[in-house]
């Protein structure tokens, strides 16, 4: 899905540049992740900062930023519909199972 992800990523950034909007101050990871993408389904390396990987990774991932001062985060979790809709359901639930009880908002809200 990153490679997916990359390259319409990649469109993104183009059109971007093409017709200049304000909607987007930042680029944010795109610029990083536009290098990497060559085609949909390209298998692309995890750019730094990337919210990719096993719950363990996600935690650390997103412990540095919340580090940081980061204190919302948005995730794409299909990209161009590329995985099936039951992994995607799955993936959810091992989120919110092993994740989000990480983090002292979901702590706090429980």
């Amino acid at each position: 899905m990153l490679g997916t992800f990359g390259y319409l990523a990649s469109q993104l950034v183009s059109a971007r540049e093409v017709y200049a909007s304000p909607s987007y101050a930042s680029f944010g990871l795109l610029p990083q992740v536009r290098r990497q993408a060559n085609a949909p389904g390209t298998a692309a390396e995890t750019p730094p900062g990337m919210c990719i990987g096993d719950p363990d990774q996600l935690i650390d991932t997103l412990k540095q930023w919340e580090s940081t001062g980061i204190d919302c985060v948005n995730f794409l979790l299909n990209a161009n519909e590329t995985i099936p809709q039951a992994e995607v359901l799955a993936s959810l639930e091992l989120f919110a199972r092993k994740v989000m009880p990480k983090f002292s908002a979901v702590e706090a809200a429980a």
